[in-house]
Formats: C-alpha cells, structure tokens, sequence
C-alpha cells in the first residue's frame, strides 16, 4: 500500500484572512485523510482554536524582526515531529524558511503557493541573489500569470525556471513525486515519460 502523504503547512500565522482561511480549510476537510500539521512562523491567531479543537496541531514560532535562519531548522524539527513528507509554504517568507529546513529534512517535498504581493517596492540584490538559489528547490515554478511571471524575474527567478499558467478551465495536475514510494517511481517511468500519455496530460491539464 502507498502510505498517504502527511503534510505540514507553514504560514505566517492564522489571524483571519483569505490565506489564512484556506489553509484551515485545507487542514479541516483532508485531515482524515491527509494529516496535518500547522506551523506559524508568527502567532498562532485567533482561528487556530479551531484547528486543536478537531486534532490539528498548531504551533506558532513567535518570529523576531528581521532575518532568521534558524526558524529553518524549527520548521525541518516540526516536519520531522510530523513525519512530513509535504512542507506546503503559503506565501513568500514561509517559502525561504521551507527551503532552508529541506537541509535538516531533504526527504521533504517543498509545495509553495504565492497569494499576493505584500508589497509593491523593488526586490533588494540581496533578495534577488537568494532566490537564484531558492529557485533551484521546486522542480518546477508556476505563476498564475505573465504579470506574476514578469515579477517574478524581476525578483531574480529565472524566467526559464517559471512558466505560467493560462486562464483557462483546465484543472492543475500535480505530483509532488514522493521519493520514498514505489508506485511514484512506476508512475514517473510508465506514465510521466511515455509520449502518448504526456501529450494527453499537456492537452487537459496545466502540469
């Protein structure tokens, strides 16, 4: 049997919101199915009494201004404590330090969703370096459009790396390719390079 996926979401913390509401949803409706975990990287806000109350773990992290790499190492711990296979980062700072805990915890597949810009001002070349590098984690990048995907470059990703995509009523198909499961692998090899099969999936789905 292929063990089900257990994932741990890092967000900045559950005071209410649109972002904040779809990852309780997220947890709430897949946590019999999918176990969940929440990290927040500041605190845990008024709605994480409504995850621990039906199970879901929530732990906030109570971040200090400024830069801190060491929140890398607490969220590979809580990944770890999890058993994640999934790290699914929900915006820009939770991405970094999702990355960063793949050094602790490599067996981890990162998913990182971008809701919004926080900020219109331009990316510093110190920002701009590290996402160079933190481009290289995902295997692959999507933004939900050319804007998106313009900016995106601008912040140093490389416009190779993105691709976007179109408005469209296709579903999004994606693997996250869990390196320890043996029909991920079958799949990969008898699915994922097959030529017929790959121009079917390209044809009804953006992946």
């Amino acid at each position: 049997l292929v063990p089900s996926p257990r994932v741990l979401q890092v967000v900045l913390s559950l005071i209410p919101g649109g972002r904040e509401r779809l990852v309780v949803e997220l947890a709430r409706r897949l946590q019999d199915r999918i176990p969940t975990m929440v990290c927040c990287l500041d605190a845990a806000g008024t709605w994480a009494d409504e995850l621990t109350g039906i199970g879901v773990q929530v732990v906030p992290l109570d971040r200090r201004s400024g830069f801190r790499p060491g929140l890398g190492r607490a969220v590979a711990g809580l990944a770890q404590r999890h058993e994640a296979s999934v790290i699914h980062a929900h915006h820009y700072s939770p991405f970094v330090y999702s990355c960063l805990a793949r050094w602790w915890r490599p067996s981890a597949q990162i998913v990182f969703t971008e809701h919004g810009r926080l900020s219109d001002a331009p990316p510093s070349a110190r920002r701009r370096l590290a996402n160079r590098l933190l481009a290289r984690v995902p295997r692959r990048v999507f933004t939900v459009s050319e804007d998106l995907k313009r900016h995106l470059v601008g912040e140093g990703f490389s416009p190779e790396a993105l691709e976007a995509a179109k408005r469209s009523s296709k579903p999004i198909l994606l693997s996250i390719g869990y390196a320890a499961c043996h029909w991920c692998h079958v799949m990969a090899h008898e699915s994922f390079e097959d030529e017929a099969t790959a121009a079917l999936m390209n044809e009804l789905y953006v992946n």
